[in-house]
């Protein structure tokens, strides 16, 4: 089996909503697990970057809530961790189980594409094959070069198309200051869950009164959190979240787009919320 890490977290009432485990802290605890599972079984992440030129940047992640689990269920947090390469060497998954007191209380997947960093101090890198010299730090069963990384997003969002009914739309605006970077001062994507949260509550506080249905954007637990990264957005730069809301098979999904704010902007991903 592929060489797992396991820890343990201690909770405190920022890891909650009143409703469950909230996404984006989900989604950074994610991401630090891979700086854990990096040092116990193969490079630390610093020593990947300065001494390898290797890092990752995220394509996509997705979170599962399997079971509730609230704040004053325990104390504690178990994470658990694996790591493949898969599309010949191309991409990675990093798939994180998170139990709690009560079970298995959420899932939570980051999509990596391997970069070569070209520049330390900006930390400029472009898209990599799996280098040989790391490869051969890896287990035979951590490399699935034959597999290919299936997309949720977009078989959402064709779903909606043809059975879904659109019932609401909101957009907000965000600026990337540097409270919502990482090192290299371009957005952390974990802050893409708590953009895309307050769109949401927006439009639903402003269209619940004729569309009921939309009161589950506020009081209903999510239960799938999925996400496609295609570009970056740097220190500064304005964004935008166009959030639509949807009714499918009688469940609320609703879709965020996140754009550059002028006319025509280019996308930058898309995030896709199902309660």
């Amino acid at each position: 089996m592929p060489r797992a890490h396991t820890f343990e977290l201690t909770t405190d009432t920022s890891h909650f909503t009143p409703l469950q485990l909230q996404p984006r802290n989900l989604l950074a605890t994610g991401f630090n697990a891979l700086s854990q599972w990096l040092r116990a079984n193969w490079v630390s992440f610093p020593d990947l970057i300065s001494k390898h030129r290797f890092s990752v940047v995220i394509l996509g992640t997705n979170v599962e809530w399997r079971a509730p689990l609230k704040f004053f269920d325990g104390p504690t947090l178990t994470l658990t961790s694996t790591l493949k390469i898969q599309r010949n060497g191309t991409r990675a998954q990093l798939d994180t189980e998170v139990k709690g007191a009560t079970g298995v209380a959420a899932r939570v997947g980051i999509l990596l594409c391997p970069v070569e960093v070209v520049e330390l101090e900006g930390l400029s890198a472009t898209p990599t094959r799996l280098p040989e010299r790391l490869a051969s730090l890896l287990q035979p069963d951590e490399l699935e070069l034959g597999v290919t990384p299936r997309r949720v997003v977009p078989d959402v969002r064709a779903a909606l198309e043809k059975s879904g009914k659109m019932i609401g739309e909101h957009k907000s605006a965000f600026t990337v200051h540097r409270h919502r970077c990482e090192v290299a001062d371009q957005w952390a994507f974990f802050e893409v869950a708590g953009l895309v949260g307050a769109s949401r509550e927006a439009m639903a506080l402003e269209g619940v009164a004729k569309q009921p249905a939309l009161q589950a954007a506020l009081g209903t637990p999510l239960q799938r959190f999925d996400m496609e990264l295609s570009r970056p957005y740097y220190w500064f730069q304005p964004g935008t979240v166009a959030s639509t809301a949807w009714v499918l098979d009688g469940r609320l999904v609703v879709v965020h787009r996140l754009l550059s704010p002028v006319p025509g902007g280019e996308e930058h991903g898309v995030a896709v919320e199902r309660f």
